[in-house]
């Protein structure tokens, strides 16, 4: 096996087609949210996203899908002993959570209210979310955020005006009903 090795060219062509494909999700969605509330502007918040990519070997790059938000942090959490390559994505990711619990305080305050499906809560149904939950817990704690975990049937219980932080939610279960009432109100 050799190592697998992207020039600067191909990490910019890479960096430039994921922020077109997200730019155009951004459209897409504020042009869906326009007619159910035309009243409510509301600006691109999307804090972290990690986009799934595929080079070619012949140069080409093609985005799969964009991943909102990524399931990865808990790797900065994994225990390394005895490992040769996992330590390096552990610093990796560390380094990541850091900037991206930033980047959640500035958007959200020094209180943050993680909103997860009920299964996770309830059923403690999977474990990589569950994980990346402690992993958001831990790094917004280290950012002197206050973290409250929900599940998506407790949004009512959100103050009007209140910031959510969505992970992983299937906005087709009956679950997010009253989410999704609460954001088009201009509540949540």
């Amino acid at each position: 096996e050799r190592p697998i090795v992207l020039c600067r060219d191909i990490l910019g062509r890479v960096r430039q087609k994921v922020a077109n494909l997200f730019a155009q999700c951004l459209r897409t969605a504020q042009e869906l949210e326009s007619p159910a509330n035309p009243t409510l502007a509301r600006p691109a918040n999307a804090i972290y996203f990690q986009p799934d990519v595929f080079v070619l070997t012949d140069g080409t790059v093609m985005v799969e899908k964009i991943n909102c938000p990524d399931v990865g942090m808990f790797l900065a959490d994994v225990d390394c002993t005895g490992a040769t390559v996992l330590p390096h994505v552990a610093a990796t990711m560390q380094a990541m959570r850091k900037e991206v619990c930033e980047r959640i305080r500035s958007a959200m305050g020094r209180c943050a209210t993680i909103v997860t499906r009920d299964e996770v809560l309830e059923n403690r149904e999977d474990v990589l979310e569950i994980r990346e939950i402690r992993s958001l817990e831990h790094g917004l704690a280290e950012a002197g955020v206050a973290v409250r975990v929900i599940s998506a049937s407790q949004v009512q219980e959100v103050e009007s005006g209140g910031v959510l932080l969505l992970l992983n939610l299937d906005y087709a279960h009956g679950s997010t009903a009253t989410l999704l009432r609460r954001h088009r109100a201009g509540e949540v």
